[in-house]
C-alpha cells in the first residue's frame, strides 16, 4: 500500500506499512526503485537537483494532456542522446547541466515511443507535426522503434519523414486515431530510402489519415523501401493516396481511400537504369476517385509484379493504367 503526499513542492510516494501513514522521504535518501517521487510536469523534473530516485510526472506540461511518466537518472555523459531529442521526450537534462554531459533523464518504457510525450495534442486544437518529427528525428539517433498515435485527434501542418529503417507510424485503429493533415501540397508520410542503400521495416498502420484543402502530394510516398507496409488505414481527401518507386516487397491491405482527389490513387514505378521496383501487393482494399477525377493504379514499364487480389476502384478513368 502507498501513500502519496507533498514536500517541498514534490509529491512523494512512500510505502505505508499496515495501513498507517508515512511523510516524505527527502530526496537523495536510499535508492529504492519500488517507491517513486510524483511531480507535475517535465519542468519539475528537469529542476531537480538530486538524483537517487525514479520520479514520476504527471503530465508533460498541461493537466491531462497524457504525455506523462516515469524516469530514471542515468549517471555519465548523456549529451549525444540529449542532444538528439531537444523535446525531452525521452532523455530529458536536468537545468544544472543542460547538455547532460553528466547525466540525464531517461523515461522508462518498453514498446513504441508516443509523440504525446514529445508534446503532441490528442485534441486536436494544437499542431502535433514538431512534436511527430521530433519524435521521429530523436528515433532515428536513439534507435528505430514504432512511433504510436494513442486514440484522439492530431493536427499536422507539414510531411512527417523518415530516412531510416524500423520506423513506422500505429495506431489505436482507424476509428480510434485520426490524424488531420492541413498541408495543401507535399506528401502526409515519406519513407525515403537512397538507390543501393533502400530502408527497411517501414509503414503506417491501424491509423485514418485525412486531409484537408490538398492541392498536391501523396499521403504515403516510399521511395527506395523494402519489405514495407500500409495496413488497416482509411485515407480521406487526399491529392494521391500513394507512391511506390523503386521499392521491393510493399504490402497494401485492409485499406480504404475516400475521395482521392490527384491524378491516380497510386504510383508503381522506378526510376529505371540499375533501379527498379518488384513486387507491390495489394489486398482486401477499396477506392474512390473523386468523380471524373484520375486513374486508380498508374504502372511503368520499370516496375515488375503488381499482385492485386479483392481490391475495388471506383470513379476512375482506369482501374489500371500500364
Amino acid at each position: 500500500m502507498s501513500q502519496i503526499v507533498r514536500q517541498s513542492g514534490l509529491l512523494g510516494v512512500i510505502p505505508v506499512a499496515n495501513g498507517g501513514t508515512g511523510a516524505a522521504t527527502p530526496e537523495g535518501a536510499s535508492q529504492n526503485l519500488s517507491t517513486a517521487y510524483v511531480v507535475s510536469s517535465l519542468a519539475d523534473i528537469k529542476a531537480l537537483t538530486t538524483f537517487g530516485r525514479a520520479v514520476i510526472n504527471l503530465c508533460r506540461s498541461t493537466v491531462y494532456d497524457r504525455g506523462g511518466g516515469q524516469w530514471q537518472f542515468v549517471q555519465g555523459d548523456q549529451s549525444v542522446s540529449v542532444a538528439a531529442d531537444p523535446l525531452s521526450g525521452i532523455w530529458a537534462a536536468p537545468n544544472s547541466d543542460p547538455t547532460g554531459a553528466t547525466g540525464a533523464w531517461r523515461r522508462d518504457y518498453s514498446g513504441p515511443a508516443e509523440v504525446l510525450w514529445f508534446g503532441a495534442d490528442y485534441l486536436g486544437i494544437a499542431d502535433s507535426w514538431a512534436a511527430t518529427q521530433g519524435a521521429v528525428d530523436a528515433l532515428e539517433v536513439l534507435g528505430a522503434n514504432r512511433i504510436y498515435f494513442a486514440p484522439g485527434n492530431f493536427r499536422l501542418s507539414a510531411p512527417v519523414v523518415t530516412s531510416l529503417s524500423g520506423i513506422s507510424f500505429g495506431g489505436a485503429g482507424a476509428l480510434a486515431t485520426i490524424l488531420l493533415f492541413t498541408n495543401p501540397t507535399g506528401n502526409s508520410f515519406t519513407f525515403l530510402g537512397a538507390s543501393g542503400a533502400s530502408i527497411y521495416g517501414v509503414g503506417v498502420e491501424d491509423l485514418y489519415i485525412n486531409h484537408t484543402g490538398k492541392l498536391g502530394g501523396d499521403a504515403v510516398s516510399m521511395t527506395f523501401v523494402a519489405n514495407s507496409f500500409v495496413n488497416r488505414v482509411i485515407v480521406g481527401n487526399a491529392w494521391n493516396g500513394f507512391d511506390c518507386s523503386n521499392i521491393n516487397n510493399v504490402t497494401i491491405s485492409n485499406t480504404s481511400w475516400a475521395g482521392m482527389l490527384g491524378d491516380q490513387w497510386g504510383q508503381f514505378r522506378a526510376t529505371g537504369g540499375a533501379d527498379r521496383s518488384d513486387v507491390l501487393t495489394i489486398t482486401d482494399s477499396t477506392v474512390s476517385m473523386v468523380a471524373g477525377g484520375g486513374d486508380g493504379i498508374v504502372w511503368d514499364g520499370f516496375a515488375h509484379t503488381l499482385r492485386m487480389d479483392r481490391v475495388g476502384i471506383i470513379a476512375a478513368h482506369y482501374s489500371v493504367w500500364v
